[in-house]
């Protein structure tokens, strides 16, 4: 079993403290030339990176257990299924600014999988079958652990006790038999798939093909799956189906938000938001009360000054170029 331990995890955020303060407070006393300022902003970079990963290292000890997570919330849970191969991609922090930026902020240093549970959580606890071997919980769904003879036993009985159940696309054949095992126990508004990015054209092929050949119903074509705009982390796009398995695919890549939503989507906001907005209809077809994402006060606050401060400067020097 992972280990959990508050003490460790206390431990290494008092260690990312002390590296923010480094690197953020310190330099404010030391008069550098332009030549060492420039090294400085480059190690300041990369020790962010290394903060950022011991922060999210942190957090990882003090990760609930799917059984407590169960135990406390009555409602059928949310059935997450993944390749585990595809992990390290979902563990990786999803930044919308510069690494330093994030370490001021940490409450919004989340990796991919968190972003997606504390959505999916809107419609049950989320909870996943958890990697054998690893010592610590990844962060988002809570890990369940089960020995190899009764994975297949205890996902059948998970699916039948579930609100939804949501797939990464992967490429294992442990996902594929989740798939089909999904596809027969599962109504087909019950059913999400997540399309990550896949660059590889043949690669991406292959997978959308044995994917359609598994559903009673052709697919749509994954659009910009190979985009290497930003989705939500690796994730370029999301597939749910109606009554009859008529399937609806989302892109990610694509602009949403407008100049009414925009607040919600600024600072490090905007892959939650993007998320949020794009799985409405799934809300909206379980009956499941769904709520816009929160204004970004402090990014919207800081905006309106830079545009007020930006349009003054304008200001000044149109008064200033019509007197001369």
């Amino acid at each position: 079993m992972p280990r959990t331990s508050a003490t460790a995890g206390r431990g290494l955020k008092v260690a990312v403290a002390g590296i923010v303060v480094t690197l953020f407070v310190v330099p404010f006393f030391l008069h550098l030339s332009f030549g060492w300022y420039m090294v400085s902003v480059i190690v300041t970079v990369m020790i962010s990176v290394l903060a950022i990963q011991l922060y999210i290292r942190a957090r990882k000890f003090t990760a609930v257990s799917a059984e407590q997570v169960l135990a406390a919330d009555p409602r059928p849970p949310v059935i997450y299924m993944r390749s585990f191969k595809d992990d390290p991609a979902a563990a990786m922090p999803v930044l919308s600014g510069p690494p330093g930026w994030a370490l001021l902020f940490p409450k919004e240093l989340v990796t991919e999988e968190e972003i997606v549970t504390n959505i999916l959580n809107g419609f049950g606890p989320t909870v996943t079958i958890g990697r054998p071997g690893e010592g610590l919980r990844e962060l988002g769904a809570a890990r369940l652990y089960v020995s190899e003879h009764e994975w297949h036993e205890r996902i059948g009985t998970l699916m039948q006790s579930s609100k939804l159940v949501v797939l990464r696309l992967g490429q294992t054949e442990g996902f594929w038999w989740e798939l089909e095992q999904a596809i027969g126990k599962m109504r087909p508004e019950q059913l999400l798939v997540f399309v990550p990015l896949v660059r590889d054209k043949t690669v991406r092929e292959t997978i959308r093909r044995r994917a359609e050949a598994v559903f009673p119903k052709p697919l749509p074509e994954f659009t910009r799956s190979d985009s290497r705009v930003a989705g939500v982390g690796t994730l370029r796009g999301i597939l749910y189906f109606d009554p009859d398995w008529t399937s609806h695919y989302i892109d990610l890549t694509r602009r949403i938000w407008t100049l009414k939503t925009l607040p919600r989507y600024l600072g490090f906001g905007k892959p939650s938001a993007k998320l949020k907005y794009a799985l409405q209809p799934v809300f909206v077809n379980h009956a499941v009360q769904w709520t816009p994402p929160p204004v970004r006060k402090f990014a919207t606050t800081l905006v309106g000054i830079w545009c007020v401060a930006a349009l003054s400067i304008v200001v000044i020097l149109i008064i200033a170029a019509l007197s001369n």
